[in-house]
This record gives structure tokens, sequence and C-alpha cells, in this order.
């Protein structure tokens, strides 16, 4: 996953974990407890994903390197074992030469040429110590890498789909979180403490900002023309005190969280 991709689902699994904490608030029947369960299931279909797509990665790389080592030690033993039948047939020798180039489709031919050249004279690297079974132990190298070059191939399309796979449960388990938003809001906004909890829960942070930037409200500029009223500075007479609003306004009022200044929370 990516770096924003981590930062989601990390956030996911906070969500999950609160909703899972808070059941007696957001039964299964409800709402709420069915959007919570469609962000649990979003999570695990996003482990699964991700364990494919690792496994697909690494087993495939793990068993083409192993059967490209295979190839490249019997060239070079034969390649070594011929040099002494190779300065009476020079154009042996160039048949015989170890490719300079890495790249594993250059390999496979420079291999398949080894294994038509080796045939012509397999009796004299028989009697030079190489084993009686060699060129069969040899074709049946090459032809191992072949399959697994194949199945490299495949494998990175079942890397490709795992990929696929975690963008679409992503998406699934961030619209779930929207509605949470707005369902959880409701439910417990008047709880500050359980209310915090879900806001620090939701947040998305990417290990370097922990908390929202502050907004910048700007004051409200009267109307060309008009007069304003202006309470006098001296807060000593009745009528002069600041109105506080009530806890349950501070409650329910949004808050902003990190998803504006990340831009992470927007639909992929």
């Amino acid at each position: 996953m990516t770096k924003t991709d981590r930062v989601r689902y990390e956030m996911l699994l906070r969500v999950r974990d609160f909703g899972a904490s808070q059941g007696a608030a957001f039964p299964g029947s409800s709402k709420g407890g069915q959007t919570f369960a469609r962000v649990a299931q979003a999570v695990a279909d996003i482990d699964a994903h991700d364990t494919a797509r690792l496994l697909a990665a690494h087993e495939g790389r793990r068993a083409k390197t192993a059967a490209r080592r295979d190839v490249r030690r019997w060239m070079l033993a034969i390649a070594m074992t011929a040099r002494d039948l190779t300065r009476a047939t020079p154009e042996l020798e160039k048949t015989l030469r170890m490719p300079r180039r890495s790249s594993e489709v250059v390999l496979l031919g420079a291999a398949r040429s080894f294994l038509e050249a080796a045939a012509r004279i397999d009796n004299d690297l028989v009697d030079l110590g190489l084993p009686s079974t060699f060129l069969a132990d040899f074709r049946e190298a090459v032809d191992t890498f072949e399959e697994q070059m194949g199945a490299r191939r495949a494998g990175r399309g079942a890397v490709a789909a795992a990929r696929k796979g975690i963008d679409t449960a992503l998406a699934a388990g961030m619209n779930a979180a929207r509605t949470l938003d707005v369902v959880v809001t409701n439910t417990v906004g008047l709880d500050p403490v359980l209310f915090a909890r879900w806001q620090r829960d939701r947040r998305l942070v990417d290990g370097r900002t922990r908390g929202a930037a502050p907004v910048a409200i700007p004051p409200v500029q009267p109307a060309v023309g008009t007069e304003t009223n202006t309470p006098p500075a001296d807060a000593g007479g009745i009528g002069h005190e600041p109105v506080q609003p009530s806890p349950q306004a501070l409650a329910l009022a949004p808050v902003p969280t990190s998803d504006t200044p990340l831009d992470l929370d927007k639909a992929s």
C-alpha cells in the first residue's frame, strides 16, 4: 500500500474498534451498527488483498531466482569444462560463452544455445568430469526457468488484481466512515468525552500532522452605509456580559479534523 492508503487503513482500524466498543449505542440492526459493520468488512478485505499481494510477489520472485541460479550454475560448469575443447574448435568457444547482459530473456536464449552445443559434445564433457546426466539436468533447469518466467508474469497480474481489490475496499471503508460522521455526531454528540474520542479515532494522521490546523474566522464586515451598535468596553453594567454558547451547541458544532489539511479523505 502507498503511504496515503496506509493512513486511511489505520484510520479505518480505529473506526472499526470504536464501533466494536460502543455496541450498546450502535446495535447491529441500527444504521450506525450496519455502517460500522461495513467498515469492519472493508478492513477484512484490505487485509486479505494485501496478504495475497505480498505472497504473490514474494513466491514468484523466490522461485524464479532459484531457477535462474540453477541455469547459471550449469552454464558456468559447461563453459569451464569445455575450455579444453574450444581451443581446437573456435566456433564452439563463441557458442559456450557466458552472456554479458544479465536480463532474463538474454540468459534464457544463451541457455538454449548452450544446450544445443553441449548436446554435440556431451560425451567429451562427461569424459572431462561432468556427470553423465548433466545434459538432462541442465535441460530440466532451463525448462523450469522458462516456466518460472511465465509464472512471474502471471504473478504480476495477481499483484495488480490485489492492489485493485485494496483500492475498492478502501473506497468502501471511506464512504462508510463519512456516513458515520453524521450518525455518530447525532448519537453521541452530547457526550463530550465519547465524541472527542470519535474525533480522535476518525482523524487521518500521516505521522507529521497530529491535529487540525487552526481555522481563521474573518470578522463580519458591516454593509456600507449602516451603523453598528458596539457595546461599550465597560462590562460592569447589566446587559453587557458576553453570551456563552450552551454545552449542547458546542457538542453539536462541527469540529474540523485533519482530513482537510491532509486532503486524504476525498474519494479515490
